[in-house]
Protein backbone atom coordinates (compact mmCIF):
# COMPACT_ATOMS: atom_id res chain seq x y z
CA UNK A 1 0.00 0.00 0.00
CA UNK A 2 2.77 2.45 0.93
CA UNK A 3 4.69 1.94 -2.30
CA UNK A 4 1.58 2.33 -4.45
CA UNK A 5 0.65 5.53 -2.59
CA UNK A 6 4.17 6.93 -3.01
CA UNK A 7 4.25 6.14 -6.73
CA UNK A 8 0.82 7.70 -7.30
CA UNK A 9 1.88 10.75 -5.29
CA UNK A 10 5.04 11.19 -7.41
CA UNK A 11 3.04 10.62 -10.61
CA UNK A 12 0.39 13.19 -9.65
CA UNK A 13 3.13 15.65 -8.63
CA UNK A 14 4.84 15.19 -12.01
CA UNK A 15 1.48 15.72 -13.75
CA UNK A 16 0.87 18.95 -11.81
CA UNK A 17 4.41 20.14 -12.64
CA UNK A 18 3.76 19.56 -16.35
CA UNK A 19 0.48 21.49 -16.16
CA UNK A 20 2.27 24.43 -14.52
CA UNK A 21 5.01 24.39 -17.17
CA UNK A 22 2.38 24.32 -19.92
CA UNK A 23 0.54 27.17 -18.20
CA UNK A 24 3.62 29.38 -18.37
Amino acid sequence: MGEVYGISLIYSGNFIARVELNHY
